[in-house]
This record gives C-alpha cells, sequence and structure tokens, in this order.
C-alpha cells in the first residue's frame, strides 16, 4: 500500500478486448463526470509496447468519481478504485472497437502493406498490436486496431498455431474492405526475370515480391514508406490522439503537394536532366501567392523566357530572381539547386530524393 499521498499514479494495462493481446501506443486517460459532453480529462499518458501505462493523478483523485479509458474509446471506460489508487491493482482497460474498420482504415492498412511489406499474418499483428514508431498505423485508433486483431485471430482460429507465420495479408483485397490470408504455398515464383542482367533491381519489386500484384518497385515502396513516416510525424507533432486518422493522411498529402510543389505520388520514372524538372517547380514557386501560397508572387511578366539558355543557365535567372539567397530556397524547399545539367534524374526519383533529405 503506498505511504505517500501526494504521488498519486494509476498504472494501466490496455488490451484487445477480443484477444488479449496489449496494445502499445494508445492513448489513456483519467475523466471526470457523466455525460460525454460534460467529460473533463485529469491526467493522461501514452502505452509502451506491453500496453502498460502509468497516469500521475491530482491528489484528490481519492475523493473524486473518475474513470480510466483509451482515448476515444468510450466503451472501455472502467471506474477508478481504492485498489487502483493505492497500487495494488492495476487499471485493466479491455478496447473492442467498432463494428467493423471503416474503408479509409483497410485503406490505410492497404498502404501500410505496400509500403513496408510486413504481409505476414504474425508480422502484421505486431504492428496492429505495437505500431513502431516509423508506421503508418500509428494513426490508426486502438479500437480499429483492437478489431483488425480481432478479425485476424478469428480467420486463423483453427489453422494451427503456425498459422500466422505461414499466411500473408492480400493487399488488394484490403482495397474492397476485405480481410484475405493467403497461404505462402499457393503464391506462384518466377525468378527468371529478376536473375537478368539487363533488369535494374530499383524497378522491380526485388526478387521473392514478384509474386504479388501490388508489390512496388523497390524505390518506389520506399519512397511511399518515407511519405507514410512524414504524415505519421506530422500527425503526432500537429494534433496527437485528436486527429482523425481517416482524414489526416489526406491532408497532409495535398498540404505536401501545395508546400513544396512536388507531386510524391507520382510513378514516373521518364530520365531528364535534373536542373529541367527543377525549372518548372522553381517558376511555380516564384509565382505562387505568398504567405498561404508558400511563394514569393512575383508577377507572371516578370519572369523571363528561357529561350536557348541552357537548364542550368536558365535556372540560376530564375534564382536570382527570388528574394532570398540559392542557398536558403534550396533549404525552405529541400530542392538540389547547384546541379550540372549533366545530372539526370526523373519526378519519382526527385520526390523520393526530397523525402530522404535531412
Amino acid at each position: 500500500m503506498r505511504e505517500d499521498a501526494d504521488q498519486l499514479r494509476v498504472y494501466v494495462q490496455v488490451t484487445d478486448a477480443a484477444t488479449g493481446s496489449p496494445l502499445g501506443e494508445a492513448g489513456v486517460e483519467a475523466v471526470s463526470g457523466t455525460g460525454e459532453r460534460e467529460l473533463t480529462a485529469v491526467a493522461s499518458a501514452t502505452t509502451g509496447p506491453d500496453g502498460l501505462a502509468e497516469l500521475e493523478l491530482p491528489v484528490d483523485a481519492w475523493c473524486s468519481d473518475l474513470s480510466i479509458r483509451a482515448i476515444g474509446e468510450a466503451q472501455s471506460a472502467v471506474p477508478l478504485t481504492r485498489a487502483m489508487l493505492d497500487g495494488s491493482s492495476s487499471a485493466g482497460v479491455a478496447v473492442t472497437g467498432p463494428d467493423a474498420p471503416a474503408g479509409a482504415d483497410f485503406a490505410l492498412l492497404a498502404d501500410h502493406l505496400v509500403a513496408t511489406r510486413r504481409v505476414r499474418v504474425d508480422d502484421l499483428m505486431s504492428d496492429l498490436s505495437s505500431p513502431a514508431p516509423d508506421i503508418v498505423l500509428g494513426l490508426m485508433s486502438p479500437g480499429v486496431r483492437a478489431r483488425l486483431l480481432a478479425d485476424l485471430a478469428a480467420v486463423l482460429d483453427g489453422e494451427g498455431a503456425t498459422a500466422g507465420d505461414a499466411h500473408i495479408v492480400d493487399a488488394l483485397a484490403l482495397r474492397d474492405s476485405e480481410l484475405v490470408l493467403v497461404p505462402f504455398h499457393q503464391l506462384e515464383r518466377d525468378l527468371s526475370d529478376l536473375l537478368r542482367p539487363d533488369i535494374k533491381p530499383d524497378l522491380m519489386p526485388g526478387i521473392g515480391w514478384e509474386s504479388l500484384p501490388w508489390a512496388l518497385p523497390d524505390d518506389q515502396s520506399y519512397r511511399d514508406y518515407l511519405r507514410g513516416v512524414l504524415v505519421l510525424f506530422v500527425h503526432q507533432q500537429k494534433l496527437g490522439f485528436s486527429a482523425d486518422p481517416q482524414a489526416f493522411p489526406g491532408i497532409v498529402a495535398e498540404q505536401l503537394q501545395r508546400r513544396f510543389f512536388q507531386n510524391f505520388d507520382t510513378a514516373d520514372r521518364t530520365a531528364v536532366p535534373l536542373n529541367r524538372l527543377l525549372i518548372p517547380i522553381v517558376k511555380s514557386i516564384l509565382a505562387a501567392a505568398k504567405a498561404s501560397g508558400f511563394g514569393f508572387g512575383l508577377p507572371a511578366a516578370s519572369v523571363p523566357a528561357q529561350g536557348t539558355a541552357s537548364d542550368r543557365a536558365y535556372l540560376d535567372v530564375l534564382l536570382a530572381l527570388a528574394p532570398v539567397g540559392t542557398a536558403e530556397f534550396a533549404n525552405r524547399y529541400r530542392l538540389p539547386l547547384m546541379e550540372p545539367d549533366s545530372v539526370l534524374s526523373s519526378p519519382r526519383r526527385a520526390s523520393h530524393r526530397w523525402l530522404s533529405l535531412p
């Protein structure tokens, strides 16, 4: 029993109600009040990989009517008891989630599988239980993750102890809001093209992945993974657990394109001089409105035509029109502005490079 009345800590264990799996990266809170609109949060924390969190409560919690719940999951609330306050028991919060995930949740899950290729059922259940800091499943609410864990467990039921290791999740079926598992032995593998010396590895999904119709080339898959990490980072830094995980990725993707004047979804691999790709981007930045337009607001008439100038020379002319130096321009828009015309790139590679810059 605790002796220090000034340190009121409650230990919380959050699990998926169906499987008992711990839910990491889940927000938990202690709330007071009766109706949902009248509730006031008095403490909050985030669970670790083991689903455990520690809530620090005000001293008057001894005489308050409080409950503990996963943030956004009203059905998971449990009353705060004296046993929890004196440390003799923890608050067990079991999350059930919605009757079925929304289509946007399935789409986010499909994006995760395509970008990370963690398609084995065991890997996916691990990611849903406790999302790593760099995967977009952290955008999902604890309830949605709990529902998906329960659904995966139900599909595997009766398949044996190693079924999760022997099945993968079909990413194409997820696009149709269906959870379909495929046994490894049903996959057709033809490695002949991948072993040809004239095939560039970054243009194909890599050895072993060519049997999956949804698998992207290695470089594109990695680019999408990086974009997902950025979306997750913005979500956590700006809005935490309050953001709508179904709408937020789309909002960030739109803001990325508006803010940096590039298409981060492109698959165009047409090789051209890098400076030729940069010219229309720089011109768009110069002409875009200031402030919320993220540009410099230059009149179109003040931007000369390229004429017979080389791409490098014309890019230098455009950069000289900007009210900031080239180094600042490059840092602000994350663009490689000092390369010679001999450097080749493509729209897809340029978007990859932007996301990879420190």
